[in-house]
């Protein structure tokens, strides 16, 4: 359903938020702290060079093996609202109350 990336001083966050089979919400959490990353040191010094690049890429980011991870199911939309980020809370209001999706009764 939604997706958003939080990149602080201290670290990093990824929530995905999914919706069951059933009907209930799924947030699943990825984080890390800078510190945890095995290439902190080479990585700041990259940093600047990456300014103007790929530093999303630089960071590796997308490579799903860094970090912690946390799983949680609740059943209500207004559940989510203490578990996620407010950016992605008000994507996903604004998704349920406008779908992009249309079903076509043919």
């Amino acid at each position: 359903m939604g997706e958003s990336t939080q990149v602080t001083k201290a670290g990093v966050e990824l929530v995905r938020v999914y919706r069951s089979r059933k009907g209930k919400y799924v947030v699943h959490k990825q984080s890390a702290e800078w510190t945890d990353f095995s290439v902190v040191a080479d990585w700041v010094k990259e940093l600047k060079k990456m300014q103007k690049t790929n530093w999303r890429g630089g960071l590796d980011l997308d490579n799903q093996s860094w970090g912690d991870r946390t799983l949680e199911v609740v059943d209500s939309f207004e559940e989510l609202r203490e578990r996620v980020p407010a950016k992605i809370f008000r994507t996903l209001t604004d998704t349920s109350a406008h779908p992009p999706i249309e079903d076509l009764d043919i």
